[in-house]
């Protein structure tokens, strides 16, 4: 994918300290790949347990989406979750990797 760039004229607005494009609120699942779908619009993400353990994380987007689906590794949709905001919670079991795809709005 090509890297685009837009022009956005000066203005009072602030910046945020801080904005990620997703991350999980624990330290042992890592997001690993931030991508745009094979078939469709979607974004696609995966994120990964490193510490050999289960833990419940929170992958919270800094995009707007319509819908959240557990996907397979060839991103075929496997089970729609539920989100709040823009945050899915989800359980990981040991070293499990998980794939996410989110239908954009």
């Amino acid at each position: 994918m090509p890297l685009e760039a837009s022009f956005v004229k000066a203005n009072d607005g602030k910046l945020s300290d801080c904005f990620s494009i997703a991350s999980s609120n624990k330290e042992n699942v890592v997001v690993e790949t931030i991508k745009k779908a094979e078939d469709d619009n979607s974004i696609i993400i995966r994120a990964y347990e490193t510490y050999n353990s289960k833990v419940t994380a929170e992958i919270t987007v800094g995009f707007d989406f319509k819908k959240v689906y557990l996907c397979d590794m060839l991103e075929n949709n496997q089970i729609e979750l539920t989100f709040k905001d823009k945050t899915v919670s989800l359980p990981f079991k040991n070293f499990e990797i998980i794939t996410l795809k989110f239908e954009l709005k």
